[in-house]
């Protein structure tokens, strides 16, 4: 909700929030559609383009600025974890085992930013090493420890919300092919 709202003030202040812009434009796309008009097409295309380069540069640093509050603030704090590690019972600690300083959980923040873009073959290096770090917790000097270190094993309700959200990612897949065999049928393309 927080993000919605800054995101829609930064649209606004960018003069982004033409709703009346973007429905004729949709209106004028359909039309270019139905007359397979391809240069109007990409006349279109020019005219959104500025708009949607702007749209998400400002959602990609409204992001980036309120994760690094939300995550460095979390994680440097007494707590030393985000509200889902909490919950988990893990905290970000150094290698020392120390509570962890702004900088540092500013640097594991975006260190985290490579460990996305290798389309999280960064986070699962966690499995796979031995002292089960992330490739941001060795860029940051940082490692993720029960609180408890007599409990640990994961809540049944967290590995509950592992199988919830695998069956979604599942049925949207599923979706998403059958809708993209529908498609391709309709077209006369199969």
């Amino acid at each position: 909700l927080l993000f919605q709202i800054v995101f829609s003030v930064g649209l606004a202040a960018f003069g982004l929030n033409e709703i009346g812009w973007l429905l004729d434009l949709l209106d004028r796309s359909r039309a270019v559609e139905a007359a397979g008009d391809v240069d109007g097409a990409l006349a279109l295309w020019h005219e959104l383009a500025p708009w949607l380069w702007r749209a998400t540069w400002l959602s990609t640093l409204a992001y980036a600025v309120l994760g690094a509050l939300y995550f460095a603030g979390m994680e440097a704090s007494p707590w030393q974890a985000t509200l889902g590690k909490r919950l988990l019972g893990i905290h970000v600690v150094d290698l020392d085992g120390r509570r962890i300083g702004p900088v540092r959980a500013l640097s594991r923040f975006l260190a985290a930013g490579l460990s996305w873009f290798v389309l999280n073959l960064g986070h699962a290096l966690a499995a796979w090493t031995p002292d089960k770090r992330a490739l941001h917790d060795y860029l940051a000097g940082t490692r993720v420890d029960n609180v408890d270190p007599a409990n640990t094993a994961m809540p049944s309700w967290g590995w509950l919300m592992i199988r919830v959200q695998l069956a979604f990612f599942l049925a949207i897949t599923a979706l998403c092919a059958a809708a993209f065999a529908y498609a391709t049928v309709q077209m006369g393309a199969l």
